[in-house]
């Protein structure tokens, strides 16, 4: 598997979009790239509340909207634990699984604090 470059996951993290672009139609990109901790983009994209980048990595990448790092956290989790409501619903709406666990356990919605997150997660 391709290591995830810093640049990569600056872009996914902060947004920029047209950058991540310009890498991702490079003929050496792999979409299932990691970090050290087994994360891929898409971790990055949903921990810092990205949606137009979860949006162009599902959709136009096919990127696994349930993939899963190396501590147990998948995409969902991410948006979850982060508080982010908008990426929790987009990621549900592209058939994230909500029934998987990660660390320590827990699902997303035992995850969730605030009520409109548990609301989509019922």
């Amino acid at each position: 598997m391709a290591k995830l470059s810093d640049e990569l996951k600056w872009s996914a993290q902060n947004g920029d979009l047209e950058n991540l672009k310009l890498a991702c139609d490079k003929p050496d990109f792999d979409i299932n790239g990691t970090d050290s901790n087994g994360r891929q983009l898409i971790h990055c994209a949903a921990d810092y509340g990205q949606k137009e980048i979860l949006d162009y990595l599902i959709s136009s990448k096919k990127a696994n909207v349930n993939a899963v790092d190396k501590h147990g956290n998948t995409p969902l989790l991410n948006a979850v634990f982060e508080g982010h409501t908008l990426c929790v619903k987009f990621l549900l709406d592209k058939n994230a699984d909500k029934s998987m666990k990660g660390p320590g356990d827990v699902t997303a919605y035992e995850a969730a604090e605030s009520d409109d997150i548990k609301n989509l997660l019922k």
